[in-house]
């Protein structure tokens, strides 16, 4: 039992910064260079692809690109000898005009075959994952050696330095708390929101309101709310804890009983 003004709700802990990273491009995974659980900095080199094939389309493109550019150079150079002849009235203007468009037509193959090459070499580049952020290998999805799609999911990151508990507030405690104020306003109020866990019984974490969803969830009718604490340094809160977040709401008008179960 509690004291009607408490509330005890079921809260998991997640990272501030979550991100599931993934190639841009498909290919073979030929290096995993961090494993699960490992630490890494914001642009750490995590896995490759093999960039075998991406070379070869690069070179390929590179040599498109030579041969347009010097397609466009001889266009260049025929329009200005041409239309020389044309201001001395030496050529018609149907003659003019077809150095013309031969010119034009070679710049857009140049500026095409440069598009290419540069799409190509993100491709390469695209090749190697990094890390977006610092934070934590909280789970990796394949093995080494595997054919990768894009967008396959590779590893699971985690920012921990801040963490994030995650609970749901049933569709009555709101109720009652807007009788005197709102959910929002009760939340962040100082020192009304605390974890405990399991593991660390004689231990209360203070938690700091950061959102609350003010529309309930269709499935749950609850109101998802996170709350985020720093990481501690004498104890290791990792993604995936569950917790017992604890409530104090002020106001609640229950005549009928000075003591509520917990939902």
């Amino acid at each position: 039992f509690v004291n009607k003004n408490d509330r005890n709700y079921f809260g998991t802990v997640q990272g501030s910064k979550r991100a599931d990273l993934s190639f841009r491009v498909s290919g073979t995974l030929n290096k995993i260079l961090v494993e699960k659980g490992a630490s890494v900095k914001k642009g750490a080199l995590l896995a490759t692809l093999d960039p075998r094939d991406f070379n070869t389309r690069l070179s390929q493109a590179k040599s498109a690109l030579s041969q347009a550019q010097a397609q466009h150079k001889n266009a260049q150079a025929d329009f200005k000898r041409y239309e020389n002849l044309y201001k001395q009235k030496v050529i018609p203007r149907s003659t003019y005009d077809t150095y013309k468009t031969q010119m034009n037509v070679a710049k857009s193959a140049l500026n095409a075959a440069a598009a290419s090459t540069a799409t190509v070499r993100d491709s390469l580049q695209d090749t190697e994952l990094r890390a977006p952020f610092d934070g934590v290998i909280v789970d990796r999805m394949v093995e080494n050696f595997q054919d990768i799609a894009a967008k396959q999911t590779i590893f699971s990151l985690q920012d921990i330095s801040m963490l994030e508990v995650v609970f749901n507030v049933p569709d009555n405690d709101v109720i009652w708390a807007s009788k005197t104020v709102s959910m929002p306003e009760v939340l962040r109020a100082k020192d009304v929101i605390r974890a405990r866990f399991d593991a660390i019984p004689d231990r209360v974490f203070p938690l700091t309101l950061k959102e609350v969803v003010l529309q309930a969830n269709r499935n749950t009718n609850t109101f998802p709310v996170i709350a985020v604490m720093p990481q501690q340094k004498d104890v290791a809160l990792l993604p995936g804890m569950t917790a017992t977040v604890e409530v104090e709401i002020y106001g609640l008008e229950n005549e009928n009983s000075s003591f509520i179960v917990p939902q």
